[in-house]
């Protein structure tokens, strides 16, 4: 995982510590959003745990910020997918990213995500979190 992290830090032009940190997003959204795909997605990550841990720290001392609120009243408008979207995006912002940061970030990661894990997961994630 360490050089898939590199890999896209280098892509999206952020740090590392930070392209940990959107994978540990990642990681927590489909933990809560989709707990059989997070199964699935963290058996090829054996290095998940430190990018989960980031994440967490980072939502925990950040704040929802104006994308935040705009997520939180998507997903409340919208509800389902559409909702699951909006607070994957409240999720990225409380751990300090931007909407510019989370646009180059998510496909980045879902596409390098594929060297890793089988492509028909990666799949079934942008089926069921359709936008990320």
């Amino acid at each position: 995982m360490p050089d898939l992290i590199s890999n896209i830090a280098a892509r999206v032009g952020i740090t590392p510590e930070q392209a940990q940190t959107g994978f540990g997003v990642i990681l927590e959204g489909l933990k809560r959003f989709a707990p059989e795909l997070y199964t699935k997605v963290a058996g090829y990550l054996p290095e998940a745990g430190p990018a989960e841990f980031s994440a967490q720290t980072a939502m925990a001392g950040g704040s929802e910020g104006l994308m935040g609120n705009l997520a939180g009243m998507a997903g409340k408008l919208f509800g389902g997918h559409t909702g699951e979207a909006a607070q994957f995006l409240e999720m990225f912002s409380k751990a300090g990213f931007s909407m510019e940061q989370v646009k180059e970030f998510a496909p980045a990661a879902l596409h390098h995500l594929k060297d890793v894990v089988p492509p028909e997961i990666v799949e079934e994630i942008c089926e069921k979190i359709p936008g990320l």
